[in-house]
Order: structure tokens, then sequence, then C-alpha cells
């Protein structure tokens, strides 16, 4: 029996065998979420009738035009009878699923709406779009003359993504009275109920005073918001007035994940307007992406404003560069966040060509988190008591800085990415395996001329993701290397 390998959205299947039919079941029923169920269905008769057996397989539709099914009419009709098999397969359940027709706009501009074959498939997946729980909108939904006249109640709408405003127009999507996840790109989100969501996700901000209002109108609404995500692009535009509105209260938030794509003061003055307005009393969680010394430091002063700094348990800092601003800003800021658990400081690039000497040096931050406040000795009182783990990457750290946090806390977690080898030498020297210290992560940059003593029978961990080595490897390799060393050199 032949077995093909069709390919859908870049995912390769293949036949396997001598599994029960409850394993494959779980199987498909994952592979759902990526391809839709005939994919698997094609394979093998005994496949087929597995999927034919479960009517959840069904529930969740992919309409997309980015792959290479649509090539031609036949495959496009092919697609399209698929599509409504699945509808009907699918019953009277609730369904999840996708509706891009970006490319399908682009590739018939001109072309009148009623002569797409693909149009009368997605007019019926419309009329049963109030049935979806999680849906994902994206391309211009007007040119193919989609949207109904009366707008559906979507009852059991809870997770809504949106990245074309034409989504919007009528009304469509006014009604959906329990949505809790909601993720945009800047369309008009004050379309919609947002007195239940709990998460909020707004990419590439845009630069206007009006649109800005309109984000903070949609955030006054949201007021049972526990997750938002921010993200700004790099924009051109010489800036906004700052408009006249009153402070926007998050009190439930707990989340926020902020990303500036890009900008920098001089290139727009959205970002400060915006978090100046916000208040965030409660807020638990900052994630920070490819912020700049100067972004960060208007960070620095909407925690201040928000009066967040107690509460905050977890401060994550991701940014393509990082410089000696950054690490002044967060030595300043580090004896205000009480109830710290988790910190992680680095940067995806080092600043130059060179290795190891030119990484930023943050011995100031790990120095501010060994000293005692008011010059007490005591556990409760030195800077961030509650510290549990830590996570530096792309940095330059001493061994004295290291070694001295190991003696005044006790963390669970240390990972040191990109650590200067001398600072490993001496960690794994000195400092014999704590049990209190589960995890001592340590990847050097280069293992050619010196490496790190190490014993197997030692339980910190070695991560080695950088080097593309299994942590197995590379203990093998040192471990060698050492023998070397003591004219011991372990056969091959």
């Amino acid at each position: 029996m032949d077995h093909p390998r069709p390919a859908f959205q870049n995912l390769d299947i293949s036949f396997i065998d001598g599994l029960p039919d409850d394993i494959f079941l779980l199987i498909f029923l994952e592979l759902s979420q990526k391809a839709p169920p005939w994919l698997m269905g094609i394979v093998c008769r005994r496949w087929r009738s597995i999927v034919l057996s479960c009517s959840q397989l069904w529930s969740t539709i992919i309409v997309t035009d980015r792959d290479s099914l649509l090539r031609n009419k036949w495959a496009i009709h092919k697609f399209c009878q698929r599509l409504e098999a699945q509808l009907d397969r699918a019953a009277s359940g609730v369904l999840e699923g996708t509706i891009d027709v970006y490319h399908l706009e682009e590739e018939y501009s001109g072309v009148p709406a009623s002569k797409l074959e693909m149009r009368a498939t997605l007019l019926r997946i419309i009329s049963q779009i109030h049935r979806f729980s999680s849906l994902h909108l994206n391309g211009n939904c007007l040119e193919l003359d989609l949207l109904p006249s009366i707008p559906p109640t979507f009852s059991h709408l809870q997770d809504l993504s949106v990245f074309h405003p034409s989504w919007f127009d009528t009304g469509f999507l006014r009604n959906t009275p329990i949505l809790r996840h909601f993720r945009t790109n800047g369309v008009p989100m004050a379309a919609l109920h947002a007195l239940h969501w709990t998460y909020l996700s707004v990419i590439n901000i845009e630069d206007s005073s009006a649109h800005l209002t309109a984000l903070l109108d949609a955030f006054r609404a949201a007021n049972n918001v526990t997750t938002l995500c921010m993200e700004l692009i790099e924009r051109d535009d010489p800036g906004v007035e700052i408009p006249h509105t009153t402070s926007v209260q998050l009190a439930k938030l707990h989340k926020m994940e902020l990303a500036f794509y890009g900008w920098s003061p001089s290139d727009s003055c959205v970002l400060p307007h915006l978090l100046g307005y916000i208040r965030t009393p409660h807020l638990q969680e900052l994630d920070i992406n490819d912020c700049s010394g100067d972004v960060f430091h208007v960070v620095q002063l909407f925690l201040f404003s928000s009066r967040c700094t107690p509460m905050l348990t977890r401060l994550h800092i991701q940014t393509m560069f990082l410089d000696q601003q950054h690490t002044k800003i967060l030595a300043d800021l580090l004896p205000d966040l009480l109830s710290l658990k988790s910190l992680s400081v680095g940067s995806s690039l080092s600043s130059s060509d060179d290795e190891e000497d030119e990484l930023v040096d943050i011995d100031a931050i790990v120095d501010v988190l060994n000293e005692p406040k008011h010059g007490s000795q005591s556990q409760s009182s030195i800077i961030c008591p509650l510290l549990e783990e830590m996570e530096f990457t792309q940095v330059a750290v001493s061994f004295r800085a290291i070694s001295q946090l190991l003696e005044t806390r006790s963390p669970a977690f240390i990972g040191v990415s990109q650590a200067t080898r001398d600072t490993l030498t001496d960690i794994q020297a000195d400092h014999p395996p704590d049990p209190v210290l589960t995890s001592l992560r340590m990847i050097a940059t280069s293992f050619t001329d010196s490496v790190v003593p190490w014993e197997q029978k030692q339980q910190w961990s070695l991560s080695t993701g950088i080097r593309g080595l299994t942590e197995q490897e590379l203990i093998r390799y040192i471990q060698k290397k050492n023998d070397d060393s003591e004219g011991q050199c372990a056969p091959e």
C-alpha cells in the first residue's frame, strides 16, 4: 500500500504503525491544531477510519491561502470540498480556527466576488461563525463581501485575534459577551465589549493622538484584564499631541509584556504617553523586550508612578544590545523590589564582533544584590530577600560577584549564558555542589583554550544550547579534556 506524505503549512506527515487507535487519536487531536483532519485521513485506510470516527477532530477550521495547495482551480475546488465536508462532520459542536484571506484578496483584486469559487465556502463558514470559541481573522473581508447584514452573537467566543480593521465593519464583532482573550494590531477595540477581558495583546501601536485616546478608552473599559501585552514597531512620524484624558487604573493587572522594536525617544513619543496614563498597582510580572536604555528609564518611571515596585515578583529584561545605562537603572531599581523572586537580564547580541572582553559588565547589578540594607548582615535585610532565580545572558560577570552571591543567599537557580571562561572555571573549582542550588547553568563562549573542571558525579546541570551540544556530549568532552591534562586520556 502506498503511503503518501502530503504537506500543509510546512507540516510533514509520514505513515507509522504499531500503535493502538486511542494513541493515534490523541496524536491526531494534537495535529488538528495545525492541519485539517483530512490530511491524516488520506495517509492510509486505518487512519481514515480513526479520523472519521471522531467529530471532535473536525472542529478546527483552517481557511488560509498561504500554502501550495491552492496553486490552481482544481486544488481550490478540492480544498473547498474538504472544508464543507469538515463543517458537516463537525455537526453542531463548538468550533475554533482561522480565516485568513490576506493573499486571496491580493491575488483576486478586481475580480468580482461572485466569481470566486472559494467565496461560497467562506460564506457558509461565516454563517456558522457564531459557533466559534477561538477565532483568528486576517485579510480584507470587504473585498470578498463576506460580512452579513445582521451581526451575529458570538455566544461561545472566548479567544479572538483580529489583524485587519475590515472585520469590524457593520458591527460584525460587536456582540462578544464572554470574550476573554483579545489580540489585535491597532484596530478599533472600542467596538468590542471589553468588560470580561482577562488577556489583551496590542501590537504595532500607531503614532497618532486619536489612536492613543482610543487605546486608553479600550484599556479603561477592560478593567478586568490580568495580562496586557504591548508591542511598538519603529515609527518615522514626528510625534503626537498629548491627549486630554484621565489616567487608566488597571487594578487587576498582574502581568505585563512590553516590546519596543527599534524604538527610541527621537522616533516617537507615544510610548511615554501611553505608559504615563496607565496605573497598575498590583502588577507582579513584567517582561521587557528590545528596549534601549532610554526606554528602560521610561519603564522605571512607569513602575514608580504605578507604585507597584513592592509587588513585583518577576522582572525579565531582554534587549538587542545591553549597555551600561540598563545596568545603572536596574541597579537603582533593585532596592525597591521587595518581593522580587525571578530576575533575568541579557542581550541577544554582543555589542561588537569581539568576544568576551566586549560583553557588558553587570557586576554592578550583582553587587547591589550582595549588599545588606543599612549595613545589616541578616538574611531578611538584604536587597531583594525573596530572590530565587537569576539568569544573565550575553554578559560579563566576575567570579567575585557570583561567589559572593552564593554566599549571601540560597538561590534555586542561577543561569549565566556567555560567561567568561575565568568565571566558569573559578565557580566550578571553588564551589562544590549545593543541594539548595538545583541548577547552576553556565554556557562558556569557547572550550578550545580552557575547559571547566567537571566531574560527572556532580549534581549541577550544564546547559549547552548555544553550542548545539547535548549535556551528555559536553560532559564527555570536558571529562576527556581533564583526563588528557592528567595524562589519562580515555579511549575513543
